[in-house]
């Protein structure tokens, strides 16, 4: 449930309450003063991005006012024009949506589901023109507000590379391309590059081919450039990214006969992995410490 928190926190849907009052409200309210009270009403929701750049910036927590907005409002049609699934797509749109959800929770799960947001506005725009048909601008004009404070939303989102947070995206100083022939064009800023290229330049000279490694936690695409098998099922050791716990994990080790453990100790992430400490601490018992190389220290099983 805590995945989901976003779609019970009034802070987050009350555009949801906000649209399904506006279209209570018109229904009774003459045809000439409709317009101006869903222009006045939706861009209340702008103005409060203004006085809270968080909420422009958190472009998917739009997810879950729109999607509960759409899906009521399709339910409502449903029950008065019947159960079709076109009428009913909202809820086949909010159903996936939190099925993705499901994995990292709305702010890091929300690549690739855009569009299901694009098509919750059209079914709202749709579900709104049939329950105020008059004036027959108005649902189209809700469509392009909504737009609007979505493009405005999108942009910083976009700018500020919002979405890569939890990296160091934009570290200082130049940036630096990778010098391994098979990550020709790789390039970050930051020492991350270079201190992948060391690393990966020593394990070609010192690591046998058909030796066993594992990089802890697994942010760097070191199976990829030297086009090596993993010794282990997983490569990437974060808590929403492998399915094994750290005991789990050093049995499968010691089946494979993992030869090297490779522990990067200042991470692009900003946060580290929950499972890394006590990962490392099962994959390194009994090794030896055979160097470093800048972030990385070697040891041998």
């Amino acid at each position: 449930l805590t995945r989901l928190r976003e779609f019970a926190d009034p802070l987050v849907v009350w555009p949801a309450a906000l649209i399904l009052l506006l279209v209570v409200i018109a229904v009774r309210l003459p045809v000439r003063a409709r317009g101006p009270l869903f222009i006045a009403g939706l861009f209340a929701t702008l103005v409060a991005g203004v006085f809270a750049p968080i909420v422009l910036l958190g472009v998917p927590q739009f997810f879950p006012p729109l999607l509960i907005a759409s899906g009521a409002l399709a339910c409502a049609r449903a029950v008065r024009a019947g159960s079709r699934f076109a009428v009913l797509l909202p809820l086949v749109l909010g159903a996936t949506t939190l099925g993705t959800l499901q994995s990292q929770g709305l702010a890091s799960s929300s690549f690739g589901i855009f569009p299901l947001l694009t098509l919750a506005i059209a079914a709202l725009v749709r579900d709104i023109a049939s329950f105020v048909p008059a004036p027959p601008r108005l649902a189209p004009v809700t469509g392009a507000i909504l737009a609007l404070i979505l493009g405005v939303a999108g942009t910083g989102y976009t700018v500020l590379n919002i979405r890569l947070g939890f990296i160091d995206a934009n570290a200082p100083g130049p940036v630096v391309g990778s010098t391994f022939p098979s990550l020709a064009g790789l390039s970050a800023r930051g020492p991350y590059i270079g201190d992948l290229d060391a690393v990966l330049f020593w394990m070609r000279d010192n690591v046998g081919a058909d030796e066993g490694f594992v990089f802890l936690p697994g942010e760097d695409p070191a199976f990829f450039a030297l086009g090596r098998k993993p010794a282990l099922p997983s490569v990437y050791f974060y808590d929403v990214a492998t399915p094994y716990s750290p005991t789990e994990l050093a049995r499968f080790a010691d089946d494979a006969r993992l030869r090297w453990v490779f522990v990067k100790d200042r991470l692009q992430l900003r946060d580290e992995p929950p499972l890394e400490r006590e990962l490392v601490a099962r994959l390194t018992q009994g090794a030896t410490l055979v160097t470093t190389l800048g972030p990385f220290r070697v040891f041998r099983r």
